[in-house]
């Protein structure tokens, strides 16, 4: 039997059936068109060996942009260099480090209203040498441990000598970068933002009972009826620079979030056995204070009015 030349034409036709798609094709996978022949596509290749600090949350082709939920790269040549914007530079008073105990590698620097959030980053320069741990260990970029609205600490390679001893010298110098945001994803409202047959989410409606300006410091609403107000009390007293708040009953309160005592709004990142932590002291640009046991704990929702979020 002799041979025959089958000539197919290229491209995939899916607008008929496949019986009809006579010398043709009509379904492929992972192929291309290269010269009227079809061509298998070829694999993926890594384009560095290299590993980033978070989770990629975007890609920006322009440089190849990477940005995490901690730092934003620009990738050349394999390398990522880190160009995480500053949010804040500061010269810190004299003598702004103090050690911990002896033989601990954590130190912490004190600045008045840094606005810094665990998780962010700050870079030191400047600094000497403070019981035992090293210049070179301290000036350097950390990661942030939030205590209050003033002091924070940061894990440095060294080892404290004597322990409990302020040093650094008059020329500390704190860069902050630009707060850390989430490494998961944020529920969202509306059309392809998670709420069409993915996450679900619960809120209460109702309508202002008059018009506003945009210096109120009050809002009246026609009903707040269905609103959730979520509250309790201190179980224990409280000073302005507690790394921890306990509460009679946290089973209310969101895992992680922003609560207010007295005048002071305080965000916190956990929530377990009836004590806040992970904190955030003076929030919102309020001032970090003490509180008596059973001193009212409220949690701090968000409310929409048209585009503006309000807290």
């Amino acid at each position: 039997m002799p041979l025959t030349k089958v000539a197919f034409n290229p491209g995939v036709n899916k607008e008929s059936t496949s019986y009809a798609a006579e010398n043709g094709w009509f379904d492929s996978n992972l192929i291309r068109f290269r010269k009227g022949r079809a061509e298998k596509m070829g694999g993926w290749s890594k384009i560095s060996s290299n590993s980033l600090q978070g989770t990629t949350r975007s890609l920006h082709v322009f440089l190849m942009g990477v940005g995490t939920e901690e730092k934003f790269y620009i990738e050349e040549g394999g390398t990522f260099n880190d160009i995480t914007p500053l949010r804040r530079t500061q010269t810190l008073g004299s003598n702004p480090i103090t050690t911990g105990s002896s033989g601990s590698a954590v130190i912490t620097f004190t600045d008045v209203n840094h606005g810094a959030r665990t998780g962010d980053f700050v870079t030191i320069s400047g600094a000497t040498t403070t019981d035992g741990v090293t210049a070179a260990q301290i000036n350097l970029e950390f990661e942030i441990t939030v205590i209050n609205s003033n002091p924070f600490t940061v894990t440095t390679t060294g080892s404290a000598s004597s322990g409990s001893t302020a040093g650094g010298g008059s020329a500390v110098v704190a860069a902050y970068q630009i707060s850390a945001g989430l490494g998961v994803v944020v529920p969202g409202t509306g059309w392809g933002a998670g709420l069409w047959g993915g996450y679900s989410s619960s809120f209460s409606e109702t309508t202002l009972d008059g018009a506003i300006n945009n210096s109120v410091t009050s809002l009246a609403l026609t009903s707040a009826s269905d609103f959730e107000a979520v509250s309790t009390t201190l179980s224990a007293n409280i000073t302005d620079v507690s790394t921890s708040i306990p509460l009679s009953n946290s089973s209310s309160f969101a895992s992680k979030g922003t609560i207010l005592v007295g005048s002071e709004k305080i965000e916190y990142g956990n929530n377990n056995s009836n004590v806040l932590s992970d904190l955030t002291r003076g929030a919102d640009g309020t001032t970090a204070a003490a509180a008596s046991s059973g001193a009212s704990v409220t949690f701090v929702g968000i409310m929409l009015i048209d585009d503006e979020l309000i807290q």
